[in-house]
């Protein structure tokens, strides 16, 4: 079911998707403030994200589809059949080495990937980021807050990509 939504603001988008509107997660349409009257608001699922030992979590899914709520360029959907494109999130590296009793570098590396119902690489944007870490701090908290850190950045230059290309599908 295809619903077109004419000349609606942002905050009526929004409204319909965080008031529990059911439309078999499937929203479809122009909206009247962005600058291109005939811009179609592209449908995006969100995967969960790929480690780079090839297992998979929807620990930073949810995360990522609360980002997205608030940006009038996509709407979500929950259905991959639905969708015009989707997003592919990977941790390609994350890794600490040692360098002192005291001290270790910590290395990250994401990438956020849009891809097209073919399974077409559309845009991709990789981050990398390193640290120096106190032995004594939690490695592991430390690494779930970089990742959560480079996966927003990723994914706020993703639509950026997607604003200026006006990616219709």
């Amino acid at each position: 079911m295809i619903q077109k939504i004419k000349k609606l603001s942002v905050w009526a988008i929004i409204t319909i998707m965080l008031g529990g509107a059911q439309t078999d997660g499937f929203f479809m349409g122009k909206i009247g403030n962005l600058s291109d009257d005939n811009y179609i608001i592209p449908l995006l699922y969100i995967e969960n994200i790929e480690y780079y030992n090839h297992t998979q979590s929807s620990a930073y899914k949810e995360q990522m589809v609360e980002k997205l709520s608030l940006t009038p360029e996509v709407i979500v959907t929950e259905d991959k059949k639905n969708a015009d494109f989707y997003l592919k999130p990977k941790l390609l590296k994350s890794k600490i080495d040692y360098i002192s009793p005291e001290h270790s570098k910590y290395t990250i590396s994401v990438v956020v990937e849009l891809r097209n119902k073919a399974d077409v690489l559309v845009e991709s944007e990789q981050k990398n980021q390193y640290i120096i870490i106190d032995n004594s701090q939690n490695a592991q908290q430390i690494a779930q807050k970089m990742l959560k850190k480079l996966l927003e950045k990723a994914l706020e230059d993703i639509i950026i990509k997607i604003k200026n290309k006006k990616i219709t599908g």
